[in-house]
């Protein structure tokens, strides 16, 4: 049997600590009720990713660079911290929410978030236009909130 030093342990892995989804992402296209779900913030790695799963709506952002130069995982690393990311062509950061069998990705938008007094949560808003996930031509519009969503760092 050969061990190696430094390899990856399935039971550090195993035995190790996990943050399980919690908060609340709301989320709506084009000015229908809003639909709930959990999410969970991926804070281990740039960039800062936050996913969202339900029956009734998936969501996903991407928070790339903020507009001091810096990235929203360094900036989300601080207690009350926040931070106001642009949506754009020319940006990192991405955000795609599906309800109800339709979806939409973000073109062109704002995103705020900001860190909990410990920096183990993110709340925020975002408000984006964007084009049907369908057909890619037909426009959209994403409004919703996070709520305490865990970081996983």
């Amino acid at each position: 049997m050969l061990l190696l030093t430094g390899c990856y342990s399935v039971y550090g892995e195993l035995l190790g600590e996990h943050v399980e989804p919690g908060g609340f992402v709301r989320a709506a296209i084009d000015g229908a009720p809003q639909k709930a779900s959990t999410g969970l913030g991926a804070a281990k790695a740039e960039p800062l990713a936050i996913n969202g799963y339900s029956t009734e709506l998936t969501f996903g952002l991407v928070a790339g660079d903020d507009p001091a130069g810096s990235t929203a995982l360094v900036a989300m690393a601080q207690p009350n911290a926040q931070v106001e990311l642009k949506l754009t062509a020319a940006t990192r950061t991405a955000l795609q929410v599906h309800v109800g069998g339709t979806g939409c990705k973000a073109t062109l938008g704002t995103i705020k978030l900001k860190t909990n007094d410990n920096a183990k949560l993110i709340s925020g808003e975002f408000d984006a236009t964007g084009v049907n996930t369908t057909d890619s031509k037909t426009a959209c519009h994403i409004v919703g909130t996070l709520t305490d969503i865990p970081l996983e760092r």
